[in-house]
């Protein structure tokens, strides 16, 4: 896990958090350090994902500056967890065609070349939506993008959206999948398969619930049950104060492809609120399953990681705690963690 911290005096560090063979996070390291003044972390949006195709996973960042211009920034993983200086990887000029405002960055490998690459979900201020895809090059900058799908004035609510990514159909490409709150908060679960060229075809309805309140809802995407095919995992936080997370795997049945009935994996794990946690998926014992893992908030501001490992039959073995700290150590109000996408 790579979390972005913002120190109070200006300065900002990227901490990489390692696993241990038990899927454990450990104390993080200290890796690449800006000095004062030199980025401004709240002007910027994170993914991880290998660019460059060497193996080890890398942060882009999307970042924005006062003059409107927009750049995405590649640090590139080193072979001790850390990153390497920021290299400018794509620009769009002030005054240019793109704003950072209205830009939502998802990583995964959507042509299928072995590099992850970047899809903008761009939410236009007349409306309109469009996806963009940025194709990776082997040194892990970006091509230009081009545009695929496209919706017209008022169809899509970027603020009803929250995104995924992953391989959903098991074709070696990774696709979109958009949990969207209806009118009534029921829950639409739609899937943009990729196509080679790295675009997207339109959507379909691979879901739906009218059980779970969308605002409740955290969707995540990982191989939990390790069969090649991503599939999707809700964690809820219920009015009660409790949280479970239901995996949704996804499956074909009958020559089309959907997401499964959903089934509670992990049942109230221990009185964490997600609202006061930061969860990332990985395979972090390296069994072939993703696993969950979060940095939790506790209620004395220090922090608390997390790890719950996946089962063959997709449930998650009990919580195993890794790295703690108190807040005069840590201020989780000051780190973000770097995702493959983002809602």
């Amino acid at each position: 896990m790579a979390a972005w911290y913002n120190f109070t005096a200006g300065t900002d560090n990227i901490y990489t958090f390692l696993a241990a063979t038990d899927g454990g996070i450990s104390t993080p390291k200290r890796g690449f350090t800006f000095p004062v003044g030199a980025w401004e972390a709240k002007n910027h949006k994170l993914v991880t994902g290998d660019f460059n195709g060497d193996g080890r996973g890398d942060i882009a960042a999307l970042l924005g500056y006062s003059d409107t211009t927009v750049k995405l920034w590649t640090f590139l993983g080193k072979p001790d967890g850390t990153f390497a200086e920021p290299v400018e990887a794509w620009s769009s000029p002030a005054g240019g065609p793109f704003h950072k405002t209205y830009m939502t960055p998802q990583s995964g490998d959507f042509n299928g070349d072995g590099r992850d690459d970047i899809a903008v979900w761009y939410a236009y201020p007349d409306g309109t939506t469009k996806i963009w895809t940025y194709l990776s090059t082997a040194s892990g900058t970006f091509n230009a993008p081009t545009s695929s799908w496209s919706a017209p004035t008022g169809t899509w609510a970027r603020t009803r959206a929250k995104i995924i990514t992953g391989d959903f159909n098991g074709d070696g490409r990774d696709d979109l999948s958009v949990f969207y709150g209806q009118g009534d908060d029921s829950i639409k679960t739609y899937v943009f398969n990729a196509q080679p060229n790295g675009g997207f075809a339109a959507p379909t309805v691979w879901w739906r619930t009218l059980a779970l309140d969308w605002n409740r809802a955290y969707p995540h995407s990982g191989d939990f049950n390790g069969d090649g095919r991503d599939d999707a995992t809700i964690w809820y936080d219920y009015p009660d104060g409790s949280d479970k997370t239901s995996t949704i795997l996804s499956e074909n049945v009958d020559g089309t492809d959907r997401f499964g009935s959903a089934k509670v994996t992990l049942n109230s794990p221990g009185g964490l609120d997600i609202t006061r946690s930061q969860l990332v998926v990985g395979d972090y014992n390296g069994d072939g399953r993703d696993d969950l893992s979060i940095m939790h908030h506790l209620a004395d501001d220090g922090v608390k990681m997390w790890t719950w490992t996946a089962r063959p039959d997709t449930l998650f073995n009990s919580g195993l705690a890794g790295y703690t700290v108190p807040a005069t150590s840590w201020d989780y109000t000051l780190s973000r963690f770097a995702n493959t996408y983002n809602y």
